[in-house]
């Protein structure tokens, strides 16, 4: 824009020059008329008139002194008409530096709100970069607790197993009462906002907090209890080398080597342990490994981005 500006001023800015050169050539030729005027004088015109010889004569001095008068006439509009001319050109130079002042003020706001943007976006990135840290460093202590929790937990259910006679029907239900919906699924997950690769080994069910949760069929509890990654947890075998585990409780209704059968109400849904918002977190083991709880069940609604 003040480029532009630069060069429409260059280009008006070239016209007053050349306007104020033609009024200075007409000033100059009306000067010299005037000049010429003043040494004819008015008595000189009578003169010419009067030294008529005869009509005709007369009739061509009379056009002699119009055609004298209408040139000096015709100098004086010329003179006026190139002096409105370098006006207008002046006041069309100045419009334009004008405008061109005004716009730089209205850039130069422009550019410091940017710089404001800039500086915020700054500040973004750089706490993304710290919150990315951060979230690294948290996800790592996760899985570690997590990792440790379970090898714990799977050699407790196993030794569970061999103890005590277990009765279960072989087939689940659901274990959030009121949600079927998964905000997050199992496996590799990138991060939306870091970019960071986990892995997660189970399903998050979204619910509201205090939703009951209930033992998906019968067991027995292996340990209820709580830990700082996974908040108030239950881990319950089926026998068979088939255990689940409930996570992230607000409240537990049932302790160590408790009885279930299926539909047991175990426990409240809630956001202890690593956790922003109220979910369950839910798991299933088999044969040692924690394999996809999705894979037992048809009736549930998948989040786009789990």
């Amino acid at each position: 824009q003040i480029a532009e500006y630069d060069r429409l001023a260059f280009e008006k800015e070239y016209l007053l020059q050349k306007s104020v050169e033609n009024e200075e050539d007409r000033r100059e030729q009306y000067k010299n008329s005037l000049r010429a005027k003043e040494e004819r004088g008015t008595a000189s015109y009578y003169e010419i008139i009067l030294g008529a010889q005869d009509w005709t004569d007369l009739l061509s001095r009379f056009d002699f002194v119009r055609d004298v008068m209408n040139y000096d006439e015709s100098v004086y509009n010329a003179l006026v008409d190139a002096r409105t001319t370098a006006e207008k050109a002046r006041a069309a130079l100045e419009e334009t530096e004008a405008e061109k002042e005004a716009s730089g003020e209205k850039l130069s706001e422009k550019q410091a709100e940017l710089n404001d943007l800039v500086a915020q976006a700054d500040g973004y990135i750089a706490g993304l970069e710290g919150d990315l840290d951060s979230y690294m460093e948290l996800t790592a202590e996760r899985d570690t607790a997590e990792n440790a929790l379970f090898t714990r937990l799977e050699d407790l259910a196993a030794e569970t197993e061999r103890m005590r006679s277990i009765s279960s029907t072989g087939t689940v239900i659901w274990p959030s009462e009121d949600s079927r919906y998964v905000s997050n699924g199992f496996g590799g997950h990138t991060h939306p906002v870091f970019g960071a690769y986990s892995v997660h080994y189970g399903i998050d069910i979204a619910a509201a907090y205090g939703t009951r949760v209930m033992a998906v069929d019968g067991g027995i509890v292996v340990e209820a209890g709580y830990d700082s990654a996974c908040g108030n947890y239950v881990l319950i075998t089926h026998g068979n080398g088939v255990h689940t585990f409930y996570a992230n409780l607000s409240k537990l209704s049932v302790a160590s080597g408790d009885t279930v059968s299926q539909g047991t109400v175990i426990g409240l849904v809630g956001s202890t342990g690593v956790s922003t918002t109220p979910h369950l977190f839910f798991q299933t083991i088999r044969g040692g490994a924690r394999v996809n709880p999705l894979e037992f069940y048809s009736n549930y609604e998948l989040s786009p981005s789990a």
